[in-house]
């Protein structure tokens, strides 16, 4: 029995998998891990026609190109921020160690969202009641703990409201 509103998690899976190989050979690699969370965060975002649908057929016969954009042009348009520049192009294989041992939770990705994770370097603290990155990130903030807008700096109104500016 299909239900049209499963979700697998195998693109995650291999988009993990990859992660903790370059965490194993870091200048093999010419991306950099903002390339693989990019990925990871639009996968299943529905912003980019690339992932809409279960297969390429499925995309062009509904003309899913007419209407969105791919992912690849928009990872063209930002090439500069994905790009490692530790990258050393090489012929060597490489042999990753797959052993559990070697494994390590991506906290970019799977904690992006937890605030008792980030670490205090990327924390703002003149503001008790408002938690700000100083990084330039995407941080969910839960509303009551917004008092003012991340991107434009101004207070809540009853007519400016939260999220105004993504």
């Amino acid at each position: 029995l299909k239900c049209p509103q499963e979700r697998s998690p195998v693109f995650l899976q291999f988009l993990d998998c990859t992660w903790q190989i370059v965490q194993q050979f870091q200048s093999s690699f010419e991306f950099n891990e903002k390339y693989l969370l990019t990925l990871a965060e639009h996968h299943a975002s529905g912003w980019f026609g690339t992932f809409l649908l279960n297969t390429e057929q499925e995309r062009k016969s509904r003309k899913v190109w007419e209407n969105t954009i791919s992912i690849w042009a928009h990872f063209d348009a930002i090439r500069e921020t994905l790009l490692n520049p530790g990258y050393i192009e090489t012929e060597e294989m490489i042999q990753p160690n797959a052993s559990v041992r070697r494994m390590r939770l991506w906290f970019d990705f799977y904690l992006r969202y937890d605030e008792s994770s980030w670490p205090s370097s990327i924390l703002d603290a003149d503001d008790s009641t408002t938690v700000r990155p100083k990084a330039k990130m995407v941080v969910w903030v839960p509303d009551n703990r917004a008092k003012v807008c991340y991107d434009c700096k101004r207070r809540f109104t009853h007519l400016r409201r939260r999220h105004h500016c993504r």
